[in-house]
């Protein structure tokens, strides 16, 4: 004799339907958290645009509050990357190395120091101001720039700067600063005078 087969639960079509529904909706779930990991992630580093009002802060914080000794480590990426070490010691450069060379060009040896890319960024920003308003020139350069200042000195921690060429490629250049302020030296006691 045989056994009957066992009894197994038919699914209603109403039952279906919510299974379907359900695995509808985890699916867009997933999906919705898929495309935010991707967005968080592709933004993550990405710095902001530079604006004449974040860069005017900066250097004002950085011309109150900006130490008269200090070291730059700059780690410049682009078409020539290299590493700058600057000392400044009383507002002056004692010294300025790229990849562990000296730099002997007058035009050059305060590039790195902090007064240096203030003054390199602020070129940048007046080549954008001429394109935008009209005045500038054949040889004034369309840029896109990106920058992050420190919110205390107001040095610049990272600078990313985007030559908009009509023929070639774009040329880039960003760098990464690590400063280093130096304590304030203390002045050497007079010596007691003798009467």
């Amino acid at each position: 004799m045989s056994q009957p087969a066992p009894l197994t639960a038919v699914p209603t079509p109403r039952k279906r339907w919510a299974w379907l529904a359900l695995l509808m909706a985890a699916g867009m779930l997933f999906g919705l958290a898929a495309m935010l990991g991707i967005t968080v992630f592709s933004r993550r580093g990405r710095l902001p645009r530079l604006t004449p009002e974040a860069f005017a802060t900066a250097r004002q914080r950085w011309d109150a509050q900006g130490p008269d000794d200090y070291n730059v480590l700059a780690t410049v990426s682009g078409r020539q990357p290299a590493t700058y070490r600057v000392e400044v010691r009383g507002g002056q450069i004692r010294s300025a190395l790229r990849n562990g060379h000296p730099l002997r060009q007058r035009r050059t040896l305060g590039t790195w120091s902090v007064p240096g890319m203030f003054g390199t960024i602020s070129s940048d920003l007046d080549s954008q101001r001429r394109v935008a308003d009209g005045t500038a020139n054949a040889t004034t350069p369309r840029v896109r720039l990106r920058a992050v200042f420190d919110p205390q000195l107001g040095y610049p921690i990272r600078y990313h700067r985007m030559e908009i060429r009509s023929h070639g490629g774009n040329y880039e250049i960003a760098w990464e600063v690590q400063f280093d302020a130096l304590p304030v030296a203390v002045a050497d006691p007079l010596p007691d005078q003798v009467p």
